[in-house]
């Protein structure tokens, strides 16, 4: 099964890619956002869960690519947040005992736009969003001494453009 995603647009031609594994039964699904939302919803409501989520921007619109594994209960998502309400809702979540297993980041000229799923669970979870490189790597190689491992990264850049 797909355990992740990643997608772009590229001269017109959206690309998806993801890594796999062979336990539970998982859907792709690539659609504009407002249908995304709504088949969030439906699929939820039947008890896939979206365990993986992208985005891209195709030149004229924003499109999501999610993974939805059977069998596994709702997910909570959030399509496009400034880091302000993102930050806010992560914690919000958390303290309802929801944890972020999936993220990304999208740019269209202006701030960083999140997106993000929650899924139920107990486990302690950080937060982290760095400003480069370096303080990224320091931050990855402190969490793993903590036994810690890391569960979504993405990148941004401020300005740019998706």
């Amino acid at each position: 099964r797909p355990t992740d995603i990643y997608a772009t647009c590229a001269s017109g031609t959206a690309m998806i890619g993801g890594t796999f594994d062979t336990t539970n039964r998982t859907e792709l699904v690539v659609l504009p956002r407002a249908d995304f939302e709504k088949e969030c919803q439906t699929r939820g409501d039947a008890g896939q869960g979206l365990i993986a989520l992208d985005s891209y921007h195709d030149g004229r619109q924003r499109w999501f690519a999610g993974l939805f594994e059977h069998g596994i209960g709702k997910s909570r998502p959030l399509l496009g947040a400034v880091e302000r309400d993102f930050r806010n809702t992560d914690s919000d979540l958390y303290e309802a005992g929801w944890r972020a297993i999936a993220f990304c980041t999208s740019h269209e000229g202006g701030p960083p736009i999140f997106h993000a799923v929650w899924r139920p669970g107990t486990y302690q979870t950080w937060l982290v969003l760095e400003p480069d490189w370096s303080h990224l790597v320091s931050r990855i190689t402190y969490n793993w001494d903590q036994h810690r491992q890391v569960v979504a990264i993405d990148a941004w850049s401020a300005g740019a453009a998706d």
